[in-house]
């Protein structure tokens, strides 16, 4: 069975909270068994190989559904978020490391 989803998910990028768009690209090759034995037989030989059995009742969208899940980050983030205000605060706070260092230079000079 072969498994062939693309698209675009509106997600919300977990660093700035704002909409984002994640492309899918989901490509799978699904061999069916008739019995559990053979298909522990052929995933021992190949690790690669993606197994199932058959199923007359078989829901083709949860199937579809599951793929598409597996297939988006478990926390979605775009590569530069704009506009953050996070970045912002960073900046104009002093380093405490330094902030240190000029108290230890000024113990040193009294």
């Amino acid at each position: 069975m072969h498994l062939d989803v693309s698209g675009e998910l509106h997600l919300v990028c977990q660093r700035c909270l704002q909409p984002m768009t994640w492309p899918v690209a989901v490509k799978t090759e699904l061999t069916q068994f008739s019995d559990e034995a053979t298909l522990d037989e052929a995933e021992e030989q190949d690790e690669d190989l993606e197994g199932m059995l058959v199923d007359p009742a078989l829901d083709i969208d949860a199937l579809v559904e599951e793929e598409v899940l597996l297939a988006v980050p478990f926390a979605p983030r775009h590569d530069a978020c704009e506009g953050t205000s996070g970045t912002a605060d960073k900046a104009d706070k002093p380093n405490p490391f330094a902030v240190l260092a000029t108290l230890k230079t000024r113990k040193a000079e009294d």
